[in-house]
């Protein structure tokens, strides 16, 4: 299987466009199950608190290795109270199943979606059916009393997640993120051109005053943007940027193209860091999804302060269903933070690594997620990390 580099982009969508009978890769919203014999709602509670994670993002990547991988889809939650806790399950069918028909459909067709999806919480899409006793969860246990226990009082049988019901009634928490679809596009070369960046970080230093020679530090391209810079990842960073517009007169129409000097003035502050010159050169600030099967993370940093190693020198655990090894698929950028919209949500990037053959399975299993946390930097001979 011959898969390109990829980048993955979110937009706005169709209805149609994100049902399940199309397969879709998209953020947000109630996942879009691939088969329906889904696993009890233990599976997906967080290992730490016991809470009820959140359906943040999936995407379709079928593997024409192997008939029983015809159609595969990995999923991918964020325990919102830890904000830092995630996991990701895979499923796979092959292309004669009970579930979808043998032959696509065509765009802009759907099925009948009246019918709720047996067992899932009618705010979140969640399973919210349990075959596990609370006994064999471990320290998770009390948590899941308080946290998980159903409300079975909707009018058409359909139950809630406590949290769900909190949710409805108080409107204080979210239930699920904010949906988008995720447009998927090959790799582009990068340009080597960057006068334009640089006149632009030279104007973000004429606004504050500061005369520091510009930087010949490559900066890239991607097919979408015109700069390769990441979004705002909480309120906190966007008022201190809009601050800057006002005390100086600033058009907030110029606010993208000055934030992106100053993540370049951040680029400065790494120094020799390879990880964030790659880092830079592929991705672009609209970018959330970095996808290469087989091939090897983008990583925002040779160093990372949470795992206290060179993140790279490392290998996956087998996996947990045959045994085999695993490899990288692809990798969620800290671009994603902006769309969520969630400030306890934290992390610098995530990488994916699943199940290089794709192994038969039944049911969905889980694969395994590498966080990669915030970055270092020395200033003044000390490490320091980078908001």
């Amino acid at each position: 299987m011959d898969v390109p580099p990829a980048l993955g982009w979110v937009s706005g969508f169709e209805p149609w466009e994100i049902t399940r009978e199309h397969f879709p890769c998209k953020v947000g919203g109630m996942p879009a199950w691939l088969s329906l014999n889904l696993p009890s709602q233990t599976e997906f509670l967080c290992n730490e608190c016991g809470n009820v994670l959140t359906f943040c993002l999936q995407l379709y990547a079928p593997d024409d290795r192997y008939d029983h991988a015809f159609h595969r889809s990995l999923y991918f939650f964020i325990c919102q109270p830890c904000g830092n806790n995630f996991a990701i399950i895979r499923n796979q069918l092959p292309r004669d199943n009970q579930f979808f028909g043998y032959n696509p459909l065509e765009f802009g067709v759907t099925l009948d979606s009246t019918k709720e999806i047996r067992g899932c919480c009618a705010d979140c899409g969640l399973p919210c059916h349990s075959t596990q006793s609370n006994k064999s969860l471990g320290k998770v246990a009390d948590n899941i009393s308080r946290e998980s226990t159903l409300i079975d009082s909707l009018p058409n049988g359909t139950s809630l997640h406590k949290r769900c019901e909190i949710a409805r009634t108080h409107k204080t928490l979210k239930t699920t993120f904010p949906e988008y679809v995720i447009n998927i596009t090959t790799l582009d070369e990068v340009k080597d051109d960057y006068s334009h960046e640089h006149q632009l970080y030279q104007k973000y230093l004429s606004i504050n005053g500061q005369d520091i020679p510009v930087s010949t530090n490559k900066i890239a391209e991607s097919p979408e943007s015109d700069i390769c810079f990441t979004q705002p990842t909480s309120e906190n960073n966007i008022r201190s940027v809009s601050s800057v517009f006002v005390e100086k007169n600033v058009e907030m129409e110029d606010y993208e193209e000055t934030y992106d000097a100053i993540e370049e003035q951040k680029y400065n502050m790494f120094g020799n860091d390879t990880s964030y010159d790659r880092f830079c050169q592929i991705t672009g600030h609209q970018d959330v999804i970095y996808y290469e099967r087989h091939g090897n993370p983008l990583w925002v940093s040779n160093r990372n302060r949470k795992l206290g190693d060179e993140i790279m020198d490392w290998e996956p655990p087998k996996c947990s269903h045959c045994g085999g090894n695993r490899s990288f698929e692809f990798q969620i950028l800290p671009q994603l933070l902006y769309y969520l919209d969630n400030e306890r949500v934290d992390f610098s990037s995530i990488a994916v690594y699943t199940c290089a053959n794709s192994c038969a399975i039944d049911g969905y299993v889980r694969e395994f997620v590498r966080p990669e946390y915030e970055p270092q930097v020395k200033l003044n001979g000390a490490w320091k990390g980078i908001c």
